[in-house]
């Protein structure tokens, strides 16, 4: 069980529960984390979880018991760090997430500007590969025009969202393959209340091997395969002895 946990200058700011709806709202918002991980926990590689002070103090027992035996990397993120920047022990796991072929990625921050900032920094320079599950917390923040794009890149993501005055949670994802056009609107998966989902919805279903009659951009270049070949010094050798060349990087 590998546990890379990153734990930076903690806020100044105090995390108090002043009334008994607090308390029952962060019980309620982990066990639907707990739920929800029996969805994807099967197929996980390992888990990038990236979290706040407010959520690193919900996030308790019941959860890290139900992603037992699931390789985790974890960092705690200051309030004030700026993610379009990470400071290096954040890009430094990162990079390590990348690395293992993690394929679940959780974030969960108050502040959606930090979010979407991580998210584009990471899209930048490709550390976070764009084609593995994320969970999000909803935020309209997240879909405003400039951000389309990114949308379009990361498409197995499952946004969470607590209706007021209720405890009753609604997960969402991206319309893709449908194009985005004009305003983004989440498309609900599933409900969630009092341990039970709804429609019992896979939340990460296959998005790419039918498109529904949507087109597919394509990008497409020309070149001239080459592949440079090393002199072999063993003639039983088994190797190729091809290492080099565009051929060999394509693929």
């Amino acid at each position: 069980f590998l546990i890379y946990k990153q734990r930076m200058r903690a806020s100044a700011n105090v995390i108090k529960f002043n009334s008994y709806g607090d308390i029952k709202w962060n019980s309620e918002f982990e066990n639907l984390a707990v739920d929800i991980t029996k969805k994807w926990k099967d197929t996980a590689t390992c888990l990038n979880l990236i979290v706040d002070h407010f959520y690193d103090s919900i996030l308790d027992k019941s959860f890290y018991k139900s992603i037992t035996g699931i390789p985790l990397f974890k960092t705690l993120v200051n309030d004030s760090e700026d993610l379009i920047s990470p400071k290096f022990q954040t890009l430094q796991v990162l990079k390590m997430v990348r690395k293992e072929g993690c394929n679940m990625n959780i974030i969960f921050m108050l502040n959606a500007d930090q979010t979407i900032r991580l998210l584009k920094f990471s899209d930048k320079h490709r550390l976070l590969d764009s084609r593995t599950k994320f969970m999000l917390l909803h935020d309209r923040r997240l879909f405003t025009k400039q951000y389309h794009t990114l949308w379009t890149k990361i498409i197995n993501v499952v946004f969470i969202r607590k209706y007021r005055f209720k405890e009753l949670y609604e997960l969402s994802t991206v319309p893709y393959p449908a194009p985005i056009k004009g305003v983004l609107i989440t498309l609900r998966l599933d409900l969630w209340n009092k341990r039970k989902f709804q429609k019992q919805t896979d939340l990460y279903r296959d998005k790419v091997s039918n498109l529904q009659g949507n087109s597919l951009k394509v990008v497409t270049f020309n070149y001239i395969p080459s592949a440079i070949k090393n002199m072999l010094t063993n003639e039983n050798d088994e190797n190729s002895g091809y290492n080099k060349g565009l051929e060999i990087e394509v693929l």
